[in-house]
Protein backbone atom coordinates (compact mmCIF):
# COMPACT_ATOMS: atom_id res chain seq x y z
CA UNK A 1 0.00 0.00 0.00
CA UNK A 2 3.13 2.68 0.53
CA UNK A 3 4.02 1.39 -2.66
CA UNK A 4 1.27 2.21 -4.41
CA UNK A 5 0.31 5.95 -2.54
CA UNK A 6 3.88 6.61 -2.94
CA UNK A 7 3.32 5.85 -7.17
CA UNK A 8 0.34 7.80 -7.32
CA UNK A 9 2.04 11.09 -5.16
CA UNK A 10 0.04 10.46 -2.11
CA UNK A 11 1.43 11.77 1.13
CA UNK A 12 -0.30 9.56 3.68
CA UNK A 13 0.23 8.82 7.12
CA UNK A 14 0.94 5.33 8.13
CA UNK A 15 -1.74 4.43 11.26
CA UNK A 16 0.05 1.70 13.62
CA UNK A 17 -1.90 -1.09 14.04
CA UNK A 18 -1.83 -5.07 14.69
CA UNK A 19 -4.68 -6.37 13.15
CA UNK A 20 -4.60 -4.72 9.62
CA UNK A 21 -1.84 -4.99 6.82
CA UNK A 22 -2.04 -1.53 6.35
CA UNK A 23 -3.67 1.54 7.89
CA UNK A 24 -3.49 5.19 6.43
CA UNK A 25 -4.74 8.78 6.27
CA UNK A 26 -4.37 11.82 4.22
CA UNK A 27 -6.60 14.54 3.30
CA UNK A 28 -8.46 15.83 -0.17
CA UNK A 29 -9.03 19.40 1.18
CA UNK A 30 -11.62 19.19 3.52
CA UNK A 31 -12.02 15.74 3.30
CA UNK A 32 -10.38 13.39 5.60
CA UNK A 33 -9.47 9.69 3.92
CA UNK A 34 -8.49 6.54 5.95
CA UNK A 35 -7.58 3.06 3.70
CA UNK A 36 -6.64 0.68 5.05
CA UNK A 37 -6.53 -3.23 3.88
CA UNK A 38 -6.23 -6.63 6.01
CA UNK A 39 -5.75 -10.33 5.10
CA UNK A 40 -9.42 -12.03 4.13
CA UNK A 41 -7.74 -15.39 5.53
CA UNK A 42 -7.37 -14.02 8.71
CA UNK A 43 -10.93 -12.38 9.49
CA UNK A 44 -12.54 -12.07 6.01
CA UNK A 45 -16.13 -12.98 5.05
CA UNK A 46 -16.56 -14.77 1.80
CA UNK A 47 -18.18 -11.44 0.14
CA UNK A 48 -21.60 -12.36 -0.12
CA UNK A 49 -20.45 -16.12 -1.68
CA UNK A 50 -17.59 -14.69 -4.20
CA UNK A 51 -15.26 -15.95 -1.89
CA UNK A 52 -15.75 -19.65 -2.26
CA UNK A 53 -12.28 -20.12 -0.24
CA UNK A 54 -14.30 -18.55 2.64
CA UNK A 55 -17.13 -20.24 2.39
CA UNK A 56 -16.82 -22.13 5.63
CA UNK A 57 -19.72 -22.75 7.17
CA UNK A 58 -23.64 -22.01 7.40
CA UNK A 59 -24.70 -18.97 8.81
CA UNK A 60 -28.00 -19.60 11.77
CA UNK A 61 -26.88 -16.17 13.90
CA UNK A 62 -28.75 -13.06 13.26
CA UNK A 63 -27.39 -10.37 11.79
CA UNK A 64 -27.34 -6.51 12.35
CA UNK A 65 -26.08 -5.23 9.29
CA UNK A 66 -29.52 -4.45 7.06
CA UNK A 67 -30.87 -2.91 10.21
CA UNK A 68 -28.46 -0.01 11.25
CA UNK A 69 -27.03 0.28 7.91
CA UNK A 70 -27.44 0.93 3.87
CA UNK A 71 -25.14 1.16 1.45
CA UNK A 72 -25.09 3.23 -1.54
CA UNK A 73 -22.56 2.20 -4.37
CA UNK A 74 -21.19 4.95 -7.22
CA UNK A 75 -24.53 4.21 -9.30
CA UNK A 76 -26.75 5.33 -6.61
CA UNK A 77 -27.91 1.20 -5.79
CA UNK A 78 -28.86 0.93 -2.23
CA UNK A 79 -27.46 -2.51 -1.11
CA UNK A 80 -28.05 -4.08 2.85
CA UNK A 81 -24.64 -4.70 3.87
CA UNK A 82 -21.04 -4.03 2.85
CA UNK A 83 -20.68 -7.65 1.45
CA UNK A 84 -22.86 -7.24 -1.62
CA UNK A 85 -22.16 -5.29 -4.81
CA UNK A 86 -24.76 -4.59 -7.15
CA UNK A 87 -21.97 -5.06 -10.26
CA UNK A 88 -21.67 -8.96 -9.37
CA UNK A 89 -24.12 -10.80 -10.98
CA UNK A 90 -25.32 -13.24 -8.31
CA UNK A 91 -25.60 -10.44 -6.21
CA UNK A 92 -28.47 -8.25 -8.54
CA UNK A 93 -31.08 -9.43 -6.90
CA UNK A 94 -30.25 -7.71 -3.46
CA UNK A 95 -30.58 -4.37 -4.92
CA UNK A 96 -32.48 -2.55 -2.82
CA UNK A 97 -33.67 -0.07 -4.69
CA UNK A 98 -31.80 3.09 -6.31
CA UNK A 99 -31.58 6.90 -4.62
CA UNK A 100 -31.85 8.53 -8.61
CA UNK A 101 -35.77 7.42 -8.09
CA UNK A 102 -36.40 6.55 -4.42
CA UNK A 103 -35.97 8.07 -0.90
CA UNK A 104 -33.50 6.39 1.52
CA UNK A 105 -36.44 6.17 3.71
CA UNK A 106 -38.65 4.46 1.18
CA UNK A 107 -35.85 1.75 0.29
CA UNK A 108 -35.47 1.50 3.95
CA UNK A 109 -38.54 0.35 5.24
CA UNK A 110 -39.65 -1.21 1.69
CA UNK A 111 -41.12 -4.57 1.44
CA UNK A 112 -37.67 -6.16 -0.22
CA UNK A 113 -35.62 -5.13 2.77
CA UNK A 114 -38.54 -5.65 5.58
CA UNK A 115 -38.19 -9.34 4.18
CA UNK A 116 -34.76 -9.68 4.61
CA UNK A 117 -34.72 -7.82 7.74
CA UNK A 118 -37.01 -10.18 8.83
CA UNK A 119 -35.52 -13.03 7.39
CA UNK A 120 -31.92 -11.79 8.98
CA UNK A 121 -33.51 -11.28 12.65
CA UNK A 122 -33.92 -14.91 13.88
CA UNK A 123 -31.58 -17.84 14.56
CA UNK A 124 -32.20 -20.01 11.33
CA UNK A 125 -30.03 -20.97 8.57
CA UNK A 126 -29.68 -18.38 6.40
CA UNK A 127 -30.15 -18.69 2.58
CA UNK A 128 -28.60 -16.30 -0.48
CA UNK A 129 -25.76 -14.01 -0.14
CA UNK A 130 -26.01 -14.67 3.53
CA UNK A 131 -25.87 -18.40 3.72
CA UNK A 132 -21.94 -18.60 4.23
CA UNK A 133 -21.71 -14.88 5.91
CA UNK A 134 -19.61 -14.23 9.05
CA UNK A 135 -19.86 -10.91 8.92
CA UNK A 136 -21.16 -9.17 12.00
CA UNK A 137 -22.81 -11.86 13.66
CA UNK A 138 -24.85 -10.22 16.94
CA UNK A 139 -23.10 -11.05 20.19
CA UNK A 140 -20.24 -11.73 18.96
CA UNK A 141 -18.57 -8.97 21.10
CA UNK A 142 -19.51 -7.56 24.41
CA UNK A 143 -21.22 -4.16 23.11
CA UNK A 144 -23.36 -6.15 20.46
CA UNK A 145 -24.31 -8.59 22.88
CA UNK A 146 -25.10 -6.03 25.01
CA UNK A 147 -27.63 -3.93 22.66
CA UNK A 148 -29.02 -7.73 21.47
CA UNK A 149 -29.76 -8.68 25.27
CA UNK A 150 -31.33 -4.97 26.21
CA UNK A 151 -33.74 -5.62 23.06
CA UNK A 152 -34.67 -8.52 23.91
CA UNK A 153 -35.37 -8.12 27.20
CA UNK A 154 -37.15 -4.78 26.34
CA UNK A 155 -39.52 -7.36 23.46
CA UNK A 156 -40.53 -9.48 26.28
CA UNK A 157 -41.52 -7.01 28.90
Amino acid sequence: MSKFLQRVGVEAQKIPTRTDLGRFYFHVGRLKITIFAFNLYDGGTDRGGALKDLSLQVRRSPCESPFARLYVDWTGDVLPCCNVRADYNEHKGYILGNVKNMSLMDIYFSKTANFMRKELAVVSEKTGVCRTCSFAVMGSNKASKELLDKKFAALMS
